[in-house]
């Protein structure tokens, strides 16, 4: 194999430019398209106000964000005056169209048991009461005066307002008993 000379390489450069010259955007192209990226996310932070938004943020909301975005929301309404207490679900429902859900449970009795995280996190529904178990403790809602009212002493995981009861269940969501 022959090597070639300066002036055979600079013969061919001469023939051929295009070859050997590239245009100004094949050469700085990676280089102009990192600098637009660096200038739209400047433009951003300017635009959108970044900074502050991030440092005036309720982070404390964080993990009830990040809990709702992972999971789905089911919310089942239970009717009371209706022959039968049945399981009303909303039209659109993660579901499906035709719901059956293992954990609504119908008792011979006419109950409805909703088991939040099997029997140690439930509500049981009659047609006069709300029964709810969680964290070891047992509350019993009344609902035949048109509001839901606590008997007894009220744990520090349910808030009582004077239209419903909420109950915290931990990272399983919240349950809500309401008079209609």
């Amino acid at each position: 194999m022959a090597t070639m000379t300066a002036d055979q390489i600079q013969s061919i450069e001469e023939r051929f430019p295009q070859v050997f010259q590239r245009p100004f955007h094949k050469r700085f192209g990676p280089l102009m398209l990192l600098g637009g990226i660096f200038l739209y996310l400047l433009y951003a932070l300017w635009f959108f106000n970044l900074p502050q938004v991030m440092r005036e943020s309720h982070w404390e909301r964080l993990p009830l964000f990040l809990t709702q975005w992972i999971s789905y929301d089911v919310q089942p309404i239970f009717r009371l005056d209706e022959p039968q207490i049945t399981a009303k679900y909303p039209r659109f429902s993660v579901l499906g169209p035709n719901p059956d859900p293992d954990w609504v449970k119908t008792n011979a009795d006419g109950s409805v048991t909703i088991l939040i995280d099997g029997t140690a996190k439930s509500i049981t529904f009659t047609k006069t009461q709300a029964t709810i178990i969680a964290n070891g403790e047992t509350v019993a809602v009344a609902l035949g005066t048109g509001k839901p009212l606590i008997s007894g002493p009220v744990p520090g995981w349910i808030t009582a307002h004077e239209d419903e009861v909420v109950a915290d269940m931990g990272f399983a969501g919240e349950a809500r008993v309401a008079v209609d």
